[in-house]
Parts: structure tokens; C-alpha cells; sequence
């Protein structure tokens, strides 16, 4: 997981069908299905306590990323692009060359990220 997602949070509480749900897409993860969940709903109400519980018995790994927001706007994709920035500033130059070939323009969304080219292939620190 990401940034931000090693906080110690208490119990979720009622969430035995949400919980079940993403048990089911991580081991379907597992097993080589590709997949993707998104969690959302109003603040404090346990979105990023119950997809850490479920994450945290997971073995495998998760990309963590978060939504922004300004005031009623939101920024177009800045979970997924926190997700693989995350991912990408801890993985090793050829894991990053084989999962990113022929995104270039995928730099442009990644904080990290160059402004493609040549270079493209470095879109986080080294």
C-alpha cells in the first residue's frame, strides 16, 4: 500500500457483505484476474478502515491511491495516478519498463513522473 495507508485504524463494524466483496476481487487478483475497486462514499464513515482490514489479510500486493479534491471539484484520476506513483517510486527500473512499455503519455499524470521521450521510462526517482 501507499502513502498515508499505514495508520492504525480500530475495528470495521457491519461491513461483513463490503468485507466479503473485497475478498473476493483480491482473490480473484491472486489468481490472475485483473481487476480494480473504487470505495466511496461521505467522510468518517470507514472507507479507508475497512479497504486497509481487507487489504492487510491480503498477501499479495496493493496499489494504494487517494482521491483530491478542491473545495466541489476533484481531480480526474488522481487515485490511479497516486496508485501507480506509489507503486512505481518502490519498484525496480525493470519491473517499471515491463508493467509501464508504451505508456509514455502516462507520465504526464504520474507526480513523479517526466515529461515522456526518450527518458520516459524513469517516471519516478530512480
Amino acid at each position: 500500500m501507499g502513502a498515508g495507508s499505514k495508520a492504525r485504524l480500530g475495528l470495521v463494524v457491519g461491513r461483513g457483505a463490503e468485507e466479503q466483496v473485497l475478498a473476493a476481487m483480491l482473490e480473484a487478483a491472486a489468481n490472475g484476474e485483473p481487476g480494480a475497486v473504487f470505495v466511496h462514499g461521505e467522510a468518517g464513515i470507514g472507507k479507508t478502515a475497512l479497504v486497509r482490514g481487507a487489504c492487510g489479510r491480503f498477501g499479495g500486493e496493493v496499489l494504494w491511491g487517494t482521491c483530491v479534491h478542491f473545495g466541489a471539484a476533484s481531480v480526474p484520476f488522481a487515485a490511479l495516478a497516486s496508485a501507480l506513483d506509489g507503486w512505481a517510486a518502490g519498484a525496480g527500473a525493470p519491473a517499471r519498463d515491463e508493467v509501464l512499455a508504451g505508456l509514455d503519455a502516462l507520465s504526464a499524470l504520474l507526480p513523479g513522473g517526466s515529461s515522456g521521450g526518450a527518458g520516459a521510462r524513469a517516471l519516478v526517482l530512480p
